[in-house]
């Protein structure tokens, strides 16, 4: 049961006793007024008969008829009291002996109007004196029962209050029972475990009490506390480990700091110095008690204070929250040393400043070997532009002989070759099998000398002239190739995919699949040749092949068929200038992609090429 229920029990249990006490007390002193006042009547009636019993005393002794008259008053004055008396008919002797009274005195009245004798009258006032003895004793009877009923109305009334008080009394020692085992005791025992927390001895407080057992206010707030008490326990155990962690991370992170291979330190908002690392030591020479005396810029160059002084005004304003700078401190020796700092500015939760944390690298080594490195690097400036004059002559040279190459020698390359043909068509039939094969061989002579010609010219002018670059639709211009070359009918070349648009020299991609292609037919040996082109995606770069099922190269010579006049086979076996495949390197490379084959003896040959998007 609740405590509140048990006081709200034991407080209607003392009001109904009060109540049933204050009720027995006014039935009682109802009981007992009503009693007082009819013996207050009884008594009344009483003093009445005596007063009518004197009367008639008076009468017997003096005869008068003013006795007579005043006994008539009298008498009737008694008759109304009787007659007003609620309990009359309990006085039915008294009654009839008040009547008996009255008609004895009537009689004696009557007898002295006869003038009877005196035994006669003598004898009624004797009947009339022995009635009035025997009426005041009866009445006083009547009185003294009265009294008897009033002292024991009293004593009932009085035992009856002693019972109730004794039963109040209990139910108070019950409820004072109730209130301290419901709420003293387990206040007390609340009072007791709170001191043991308060002293920090949570482990003194038990796993189980009988109080928090209990279905009440006082269980539910033992439950709350202890449960509230072992949140705390494990809430300072936490913390107790936090702290101890927290201990033990702060020594890690001194201990990180002051091994750390740079310099660190804790700066005042007033620039004093607050904590030192090693590192920092090291680099400026002085100790840690000589620095705590001082501020950073006692060790600053002092062409470098306001660099400083700027940079901590901006923290503090909070203008930024970090910053990074250089500037110049003076070791403990004299030496310069050359810094580089970026400091943070630390705050308390309020935002308020507390230090400013600074990393130093001493840079003065760094700093060194910038400058040894600029005066490097402005002497290789004075070699490049030596180069560079150097290889501008060179190019202007290169391209002189290369107009002395197409003007000078491929002119007398073209009379040789129109005199051979003179004398073949002149002189044919005088010159012999022997003789026309020689004309033959002269005349296949000047051509490769002249496409020799061409390619190096060719050769020299990739890199050298300035590309016109425009969109080229790259089907368009491998099918323009392809019509340009003449090829077997019984060699099947086809295009696999779509190729893309790309921004190039068109003359520059038609050398490259030119050369190529032209290399795949001149070299198929099988009449049923198949060469193929096609393009693949390759996120940044389109990737493009041209394959062929011709005889193959062995991987040995890959590398080789790239360097500029290198062929496989005799140049009498196949008209070949040894240019086509380097042109095509050149040229792929100068657009930042790269070119290889795949190849085996008898299994065909791949050539691959790349070139960026965009």
């Amino acid at each position: 049961m609740k405590v509140r229920s048990r006081i709200y029990l034991s407080s209607l249990l003392t009001v109904a006793l009060i109540s049933i006490m204050v009720v027995f007390l006014f039935i009682f002193s109802l009981k007992i007024n009503r009693e007082l006042e009819r013996e207050a009547a009884v008594d009344e009636v009483v003093k009445g008969f005596i007063r009518l019993v004197l009367v008639a005393d008076d009468f017997m002794a003096y005869p008068y008829e003013r006795k007579s008259r005043q006994w008539n008053a009298q008498y009737e004055k008694m008759a109304d009291l009787l007659q007003a008396d609620a309990e009359a008919g309990t006085y039915e002797e008294l009654i009839s002996r008040f009547h008996l009274l009255g008609k004895l005195f009537e009689k004696l009245r009557m007898e002295m109007a006869k003038n009877r004798e005196n035994v006669v009258i003598e004898r009624v006032m004797g009947r009339i004196r022995w009635v009035s003895h025997d009426l005041i004793n009866h009445g006083y009877q009547i009185i003294a029962e009265k009294n008897q009923r009033v002292a024991s109305l009293q004593r009932k009334s009085n035992i009856i209050l002693f019972s109730i008080s004794i039963l109040l009394v209990i139910v108070s020692v019950l409820t004072s029972l109730i209130i301290i085992k419901s709420i003293v005791t387990p206040l007390k025992r609340l009072t007791k475990d709170v001191d043991q927390i308060r002293e920090g001895n949570l482990t003194l407080i038990p796993e189980e009490k009988g109080i928090e057992k209990a279905e009440n206010e006082f269980g539910t707030l033992s439950r709350a506390f202890y449960a509230m008490a072992a949140r705390l326990a494990r809430t300072i155990n936490d913390l107790r480990s936090s702290e101890s962690a927290l201990r033990e991370s702060e020594q890690l992170l001194n201990n990180a700091i002051d091994s750390a291979p740079i310099g660190m330190v804790l700066v005042k908002p007033d620039g004093y110095f607050f904590r030192i690392n090693r590192a920092f030591r090291t680099i400026t020479g002085y100790e840690e008690d000589e620095l705590l005396k001082k501020t950073f810029q006692d060790i600053t160059h002092p062409e470098d204070h306001e660099i400083g002084a700027e940079a901590l005004r901006k923290l503090l304003n909070r203008e930024t929250e970090s910053a990074a700078l250089q500037k110049r401190y003076v070791h403990k020796d004299g030496r310069t040393l050359h810094m580089q700092l970026n400091t943070t500015l630390l705050k308390d939760p309020e935002g308020n400043p507390l230090y400013i944390f600074t990393q130093a690298v001493d840079v003065t080594e760094k700093k060194q070997q910038e400058e040894e490195l600029k005066q490097h690097r402005e002497h290789l400036k004075e070699l490049v532009e030596e180069r560079t004059k150097a290889l501008t002559a060179a190019n202007t040279e290169l391209k002189d002989f290369a107009y002395i190459v197409s003007h000078d020698l491929k002119a007398p390359l073209r009379a040789v070759s129109q005199l051979s043909y003179w004398i073949r068509e002149d002189h044919g039939d005088k010159l012999g099998d022997e003789g026309k094969e020689q004309i033959s061989l002269l005349i296949n002579r000047v051509k490769r000398m002249d496409g020799l010609i061409n390619g190096i010219l060719q050769y020299s002018r990739i890199g050298r002239t300035r590309e016109k670059k425009e969109k080229i639709d790259l089907n368009t211009l491998v099918h323009q190739v392809l019509g340009a070359i003449s090829s077997p009918e019984e060699i099947d070349i086809a295009i696999e995919n779509s190729l893309p648009t790309i921004i190039s020299d068109p003359t520059q991609m038609e050398q490259v699949f030119q050369n190529l292609l032209s290399n795949a037919i001149k070299f198929m040996n099988r009449p049923d040749g198949i060469i193929r082109v096609r393009c693949d995606d390759e996120e940044s770069k389109w990737q493009f092949s041209v394959k062929d099922n011709g005889p193959g190269i062995d991987p040995k010579y890959h590398d080789r068929i790239f360097k500029i006049f290198q062929t496989l086979s005799s140049r009498d076996e196949r008209e070949n200038t040894g240019i086509g495949l380097t042109l095509v390197k050149k040229i792929v490379e100068l657009y930042g992609g790269e070119v290889w084959v795949k190849s085996e003896v008898g299994q065909g040959s791949t050539f691959f090429f790349t070139l960026p998007k965009g």
